[in-house]
């Protein structure tokens, strides 16, 4: 038996949305993940480490990528779809990419649209 001294600590196998400094009892229910909401490329490499990004794709039962084919350029996104914003960027830097090889093959200089700068 613990003594009445001491705090409260929440135990949170359902999960929580921490606001303040809380001290709290992990990993009691099975595996967990903590991810810091203000850190987000730490947040995104936790949750593809702990598989988080495919369940919530909901690939953790099977499911397949996600590919976008247009032709002779294919872009297979695994995991959680990107944001519009990344799939135009991804679009771009492929664009890009495509030109600049094509200006190697040909001996040409290649030209990008401003749009892709």
């Amino acid at each position: 038996m613990l003594p009445r001294s001491l705090p409260r600590i929440p135990m949170l196998a359902n999960g929580a949305i921490l606001l303040a400094p809380t001290l709290l009892v992990g990993g009691e229910a099975g595996d967990e993940v903590v991810i810091p909401l203000t850190r987000p490329r730490r947040a995104r490499q936790l949750a593809e480490e702990s598989g988080l990004l495919s369940l919530l794709a909901g690939q953790a039962d099977g499911g397949r990528p996600s590919t976008f084919d247009r032709g002779a350029i294919s872009v297979v996104f695994e995991g959680v779809l990107p944001t519009r914003q990344e799939a135009l960027d991804v679009g771009q830097a492929v664009g890009a990419g495509a030109l600049r090889t094509l200006a190697r093959r040909d001996g040409a200089t290649p030209v990008t649209p401003s749009r892709w700068r």
